[in-house]
């Protein structure tokens, strides 16, 4: 937060199967092109569909992270001037190591990460966050904890 470099919030842009006259459809369990062409669930939507020249498809994220990413940034910029909001897909490495980058979203949307061999100071683990470079007074790992149902910001289930 203290750095002049520009802070980038970036979503994770999942990669689906796009066709000029249908829409984009995704197999949850690929995220690349090579894979999605691969793809039992692929092969079966092009031929039940008869589409052809079907392509790598960027256009949509999940709720969750867009939402998240927004919600990031927004709170990251009450302390820094320069927080921008854009999506992944559209860093290149370059932009990586001159901006500072908040990667939202899992990690295999995130190619930037897989691609290159970057030290994360702070890892989401399953139970909790891990702070692996912290600062005198403070924890090396915050658990996760649910919120009690009497907890304001919990939500009644339907």
């Amino acid at each position: 937060m203290q750095s002049n470099r520009p802070l980038v919030c970036a979503w994770a842009l999942p990669c689906s199967s796009g066709s000029p006259t249908l829409a984009c459809s995704r197999d949850p369990k690929v995220n690349d092109w090579p894979e999605i062409e691969k793809s039992e669930r692929f092969t079966a939507v092009r031929k039940a569909l008869g589409a052809k020249g079907m392509f790598a498809s960027y256009a949509y994220t999940g709720a969750g992270e867009a939402s998240a990413a927004f919600l990031l940034s927004e709170l990251l910029s009450t302390r820094k001037r320069n927080v921008l909001f854009d999506a992944q897909q559209y860093r290149v490495l370059e932009q990586i190591v001159d901006d500072d980058v908040v990667f939202v979203g899992p990690p295999k949307f995130n190619p930037q990460l897989q691609a290159a061999a970057l030290a994360q100071d702070i890892v989401i683990e399953p139970e909790g966050i891990r702070n692996n470079k912290p600062q005198p007074g403070e924890p090396v790992f915050l658990q996760d904890l649910l919120y009690p149902k009497s907890h304001p910001r919990a939500r009644p289930t339907r």
